[in-house]
């Protein structure tokens, strides 16, 4: 009552409302009805989008002969909310919502951009709703199939097959990149050592689940386990990939090398730190240079049986 006597002011909502109160005081009978009306059609122009914006309330009333009658007392308050809906008033006014001034204009324009992707992210929204989450599997995989032109079985193998590829080599690279980024900088230049060392014996290459120090003592252990008493006796008469003396000294030369980089003093510098580099260039350098050194003693000191008659053999 107070809407009808005091505000005269509202929506559509007072104006149903208080148009049914007073059928019914005149015994007509009436209901409020809620719904939308309006809406904004899609730039496809195959969907119409109903916002909270869109709600409206009316009336309707029963009359004899006909049954219910919808009555929108809101038209005669303000036709151009009924006939135009929402979006069409809002276009109409313009800047003019928003105040006078260039302000206004500013604050129109922006509304009109914020408009544009709401359709846009809206519009996008409901595809996927419908042509994904909304379909079920037999639906989805049409859609694939439609969308990647397969029509045949044949078809649908290949992509299956080279789907599988594509997703097994991505995991092998995926694995493979991240087990080399565990590598040590330090480590590097032992690996490619322990590699090459393994083209001749593998035996003595580096096992998966053994540390750098206990291959390089293991491989100590083995050229030590192929000296006799003569080929001590004899070692100086011997260049160095013959003198198994000599490759044992460069080896705990490469082991002092690394323990200092993995956990001595320079271990708790950043790798990138100059004397740090020094010291892992020169590992580097060493494990190059030795690596056919090592090769070659192990060769030679498999051929070594009697060293006073190879010795001979070598110098007569």
């Amino acid at each position: 009552m107070s809407f009808c006597f005091q505000t005269k002011a509202g929506f559509c909502e007072h104006y149903s409302s208080s148009f049914t109160f007073m059928m019914r005081a005149a015994g007509i009978p009436a209901r409020v009805v809620a719904g939308y009306q309006g809406g904004e059609l899609s730039q496809g122009g195959d969907v119409w989008e109903v916002r909270q914006k869109d709600a409206h309330a009316w009336t309707e009333v029963w009359l004899e002969g006909q049954g219910w009658v919808r009555v929108d007392p809101t038209s005669f308050v303000a036709p151009e909310r009924v006939e135009q809906g929402m979006n069409a008033m809002t276009q109409q006014q313009g800047a003019a919502m928003f105040g006078s001034g260039a302000s206004a204009q500013i604050s129109y324009q922006q509304y009109q951009m914020l408009q544009t992707l709401r359709r846009l992210s809206d519009q996008a929204s409901y595809y996927w709703q419908k042509d994904v989450v909304g379909y079920d599997q037999d639906k989805q995989a049409d859609s694939l199939l439609k969308w990647f032109n397969i029509s045949s079985i044949m078809q649908q193998v290949i992509w299956l097959a080279a789907s599988a590829i594509i997703v097994m080599t991505t995991l092998v690279f995926i694995i493979w990149r991240r087990r080399r980024k565990r590598w040590h900088p330090a480590d590097l230049p032992l690996a490619q050592l322990s590699k090459h060392v393994g083209k001749r014996d593998k035996l003595l290459a580096r096992e998966d689940h053994e540390g750098q120090l206990a291959w390089l003592e293991r491989l100590a252990s083995a050229i030590d386990s192929r000296l006799n008493d003569d080929t001590r006796r004899h070692a100086s008469h011997l260049t160095d990939s013959e003198n198994p003396i000599a490759i044992q000294t460069k080896l705990i030369e490469i082991k002092q090398n690394y323990r200092q980089l993995r956990y001595g003093r320079l271990s708790n510098l950043d790798t990138n730190h100059s004397e740090y580099q020094k010291l892992l260039k020169q590992l580097k350098r060493m494990c190059a240079n030795y690596c056919n050194v090592l090769m070659d003693g192990v060769d030679n000191l498999s051929e070594i049986k009697d060293a006073d008659a190879w010795i001979c053999s070598k110098y007569q």
